[in-house]
């Protein structure tokens, strides 16, 4: 039976701590926290660890057996197929792994705070520092997506793998002067960043870069708590979404992250939690009605401009060193037509068509009076106007960029139906 050691990277960079030791047998995990480590109070996973020394069994769903924390450090769609890719490339049998495998093989490359012993991927790989080209990386990642190609090259293994999300993402790091591989500890003066492709080569696919980045202009003009994003132009009109990752810093330090999803073992892929439920679980884990407030913000976002794809994983908390939470920035922010028009999280009574009265019930429950409620829906309209202003210029489609303004002016009018807003010329 495998077993792996967990380990804790802090945020002041100091060596790593033994947090305990990972198990699996039967298509059941097991934990066990080392006592040095219990001595910090850190609750790694509020609601699922419990913050003593004995064995503590995971659930079998929704992540085949392991405590939603590690499996918030096991990559999903485009990390998993590139993993999978790459492993087969090797002659590893995909089928028979065990999440711990999968684990071994993140090893020291996890997004967040922790890491696993032994690392069975690290000797796969000699890429640390190594200047990377971004445009033959995205080249590659969009073929490999369409299915164009079935090679799976090792610096797209290695800092592609650790990721997230169904979009193809490479982790990077950048200066003032090159871009180099991202997935290991960085040289001084480089920064990490993730780095999104395309998910295909048509006007539309090309411009999801573009979307995204015009997205995250508007929530930060809206207040709402957002890394910083780049937009790089690349060959045949594609262009290639950049955020700062927000789990570590430019001296290479983590920061420990629990998605919504691995703090309440919840599967991501069902439509079936309520933002009044996330509402819930920040209220209780960061105990700060200003973060409470932030995430009613990001939601009346989503609302107005589409976002539906704001399921579990899209929502995340980071812990410090003293075991305070917080809520982390915002990410996956753009336009997204969702399942038959619908949210993945319930807007209080309603998926989609939602108006004031669900806004209203969820500020009640949010301890957000309705004047509040509407200085800050205000505020998140203020900030579309620059998708107004600017999508034109941008090398958009300009049946999405009225698709997209048209949604917009109709969520609005939902929310705020006596008034009138100004329609968007194009040309």
């Amino acid at each position: 039976m495998k077993v792996l050691s967990v380990l804790y990277h802090k945020i002041s960079g100091e060596n790593p701590l033994l947090v305990g030791r990972l198990s699996y047998d039967s298509g059941q995990g097991y934990f066990e926290y080392d006592s040095s480590f219990l001595m910090y109070e850190l609750p790694l996973s509020p609601f699922e660890l419990k913050h003593h020394n004995l064995l503590q069994e995971s659930k079998r769903d929704p992540f085949n057996g392991i405590h939603g924390v590690f499996n918030d450090s096991l990559p999903d769609g485009w990390g998993l197929y590139v993993m999978d890719k790459d492993l087969k490339k090797k002659g590893v049998d995909v089928d028979a792994l065990t999440p711990i495998d999968r684990l071994a093989y993140i090893g020291d490359r996890a997004m967040g705070a922790l890491s696993y012993q032994p690392d069975e991927g690290i000797n796969l790989f000699d890429l640390k520092g190594q200047h990377i080209n971004l445009e033959g990386l995205a080249k590659e990642s969009v073929d490999l997506y369409t299915g164009e190609t079935e090679e799976v090259l090792n610096h797209l293994a290695i800092n592609g793998t650790p990721s997230g999300g169904a979009r193809p993402k490479i982790l990077i790091g950048i200066s003032a002067y090159e871009t180099v591989h991202g997935a290991f500890d960085l040289p001084p003066g480089f920064e990490h960043w993730i780095a999104k492709f395309p998910t295909g080569t048509n006007q539309e696919k090309k411009a999801e870069g573009s979307v995204e980045y015009l997205y995250s202009l508007m929530a930060r003009a809206a207040g709402i708590n957002i890394p910083e994003t780049r937009l790089i132009p690349g060959n045949d009109n594609n262009a290639y979404f950049l955020i700062k990752r927000f789990d570590r810093n430019k001296h290479n330090q983590r920061v420990h992250m629990h998605t919504l999803a691995g703090l309440i073992h919840a599967n991501f892929r069902t439509a079936d939690y309520t933002y009044e439920g996330l509402f819930n679980v920040c209220r209780a884990v960061t105990k700060s009605h200003f973060e409470v407030k932030e995430l009613f913000k990001r939601m009346l976002f989503n609302v107005v401009t589409g976002n539906r794809d704001d399921h579990t994983k899209n929502f995340s908390f980071l812990m410090d060193n003293n075991g305070k939470w917080f809520n982390s920035p915002a990410y996956d922010i753009t336009f997204n037509k969702g399942i038959q028009g619908e949210h993945s999280m319930l807007v209080g009574h309603s998926g989609k068509n939602i108006k004031w009265d669900d806004i209203k019930y969820l500020a009640q429950l949010a301890d957000i009076s309705e004047k509040e409620a509407r200085i800050i829906a205000d505020e998140v309209i203020e900030s579309l106007s620059l998708w107004r202003n600017e999508a034109i210029h941008y090398n958009i489609p300009k049946s999405l960029v009225y698709d997209i303004f048209s949604y917009m002016e109709n969520q609005k009018k939902l929310l705020q139906p006596n008034k009138s807003y100004p329609v968007l010329n194009l040309g």
